[in-house]
């Protein structure tokens, strides 16, 4: 059974790697509901925060996919570290790279130019009707 268990020094390393990721994370999930919150927003904050989105989670991707790295390879520091950055540099450009083709192959791609402006009209006037610029009648 302790063949399988991890160093202390490399669980300690992803306990604190783990708990500094909190932060952009929680940074992101922040900035997303000010941004949403606002209204409809510009279209180059969008791509800001989707794109600091996608670097954020290709990180958490690799802080989970670490833990499964076999025992020797973290054996030793050195070598642990090493792993680690590798694993990284494979990782983090797949997650990136990858949720920006999913969303484009699977939402965007099939959707035709009304279902994309019907959305872009529901969203203003989702704003208009939340900052009281319209009113609906009751009839």
């Amino acid at each position: 059974m302790t063949d399988l268990i991890k160093p202390f020094w490399w669980r300690c390393l992803l306990l604190v790697l783990a708990t500094l990721y909190l932060l952009p994370e929680a940074i992101f999930n922040a900035q997303l509901v000010s941004l949403v919150g606002l209204g409809t927003p510009s279209a180059e904050d969008l791509e800001h925060l989707e794109l600091y989105g996608r670097a954020v989670s290709g990180v958490g991707v690799a802080l989970l996919l670490a833990d499964f790295l076999p025992k020797a390879m973290v054996a030793k520091v050195g070598r642990g570290i090493i792993s680690f950055i590798a694993l990284l540099c494979l990782v983090w450009p797949v997650v990136f790279f990858g949720q920006k083709y999913a969303i484009e192959k699977t939402l965007i791609e099939p959707s035709t130019a009304e279902q994309r402006q019907f959305a872009t009209y529901s969203a203003a006037l989702r704003d208009a009707l939340a900052i009281n610029s319209i009113k609906v009648n009751d009839s």
